[in-house]
């Protein structure tokens, strides 16, 4: 493009979508004007491959395929909206994996796994995947699905007159820059993720589970069960999540290695409640009722945290607190 290098992407919420970045945007606060080329061109980042440097990639297990497929078509209208974007993404040479969840729980529980959702990540932007879903749904009449984009740049669909999403999609996480930036590989978008066991991926075209990493796979098949902390940031809301996800498996899998989260959480402010913005407690409070634990005993949930650290249990006594209308 004009003889410049594009090292990456962002996301403006606008018709124009996804922006090209190019060296010295860094130090930008916000992402530049400079839209993809019009017209159907195709734009490459300058870079290695998204599997360059990926530890380990082997073959999944059989019912790893079938259970994807099977979820997608669970979804009926909204399972066919998403089949048609997958295909029309991979026909513009963009490449899709499952991560997350979906991908742990297969994995751990094999095809008893009950985790329904659905989340991917890939080459494409959620600029590109809002025009092909708009271009599907007039061509085809791909069901009134609309998409949502949030700050982070996680690309969602939800039927309508409901925030239930039924599909989400996070493009290839690029960091070095001041704002939500993506077309990294899979070992940064690793990184980003909050747990190791959480830093895997099914490819769906190959049939390939992908950890980039390279220790993924193990955490997970290890006895017991080893949960190992990747975010270092600090951002305090995000801390806190990881913490309340930490107990989540911790309950689910009753055997698990703490050793390494213990030493992450001897790291945190022992008053992190603290520096948590008003703001961030109704999340906080949403995401401990997913994660099951307000229907433990009050004392019990307290206990859970406190093996972890002060920090841990500081978190969850405010949070009852705060479910209990303590002032």
């Amino acid at each position: 493009m004009d003889d410049e290098r594009v090292i990456g992407f962002a996301y403006v919420s606008d018709a124009l979508g996804d922006r090209l970045l190019v060296e010295g945007d860094e130090d930008l606060a916000q992402p530049p004007d400079r839209p993809l080329p019009s017209g159907g061109a195709g734009v490459e980042r300058h870079g290695e491959p998204p599997l360059t440097g990926a530890r380990r990639v082997e073959q999944a297990p059989p019912h790893v395929r079938m259970s994807v497929l099977s979820r997608i078509e669970e979804l009926g209208d909204g399972g066919r909206a998403i089949w048609r974007l997958l295909r029309a993404l991979q026909a513009q040479g963009h490449e899709v994996w499952v991560a997350g969840g979906t991908v742990r729980d297969l994995l751990a529980d094999g095809p008893a796994a009950t985790d329904g959702d659905l989340d991917c990540t890939g080459t494409a932007g959620p600029g590109r995947l809002t025009a092909l879903h708009r271009r599907q749904r007039r061509r085809d009449g791909a069901g009134d699905f609309e998409p949502n984009v949030s700050p982070r740049l996680v690309w969602s669909l939800a039927p309508p007159g409901t925030r239930q999403r039924i599909f989400e999609y996070r493009p290839l996480a690029l960091d070095g820059f001041r704002f939500p930036a993506f077309g990294g590989d899979l070992v940064h978008d690793s990184a980003t993720r909050d747990l190791t066991v959480n830093a895997l991926y099914y490819d769906l075209v190959h049939d390939e589970i992908v950890d980039p990493l390279g220790v993924g796979l193990a955490h997970l098949d290890a006895v017991p069960r080893k949960l190992v902390v990747l975010d270092r940031g600090k951002d305090p809301v995000v801390s806190a999540g990881i913490v309340l996800r930490c107990l989540k498996f911790w309950r689910r899998w009753r055997h698990v290695d703490l050793l390494a989260v213990q030493d992450w959480v001897r790291e945190l402010p022992d008053d992190l409640p603290a520096l948590v913005p008003e703001a961030g407690w109704g999340l906080l409070g949403a995401l401990r009722q997913r994660c099951g634990l307000t229907g433990m005993e009050r004392d019990a949930e307290l206990a859970l945290a406190g093996n972890l650290g002060p920090a841990a249990h500081a978190l969850v006594l405010e949070l009852q607190e705060r479910a209990a209308g303590v002032p």
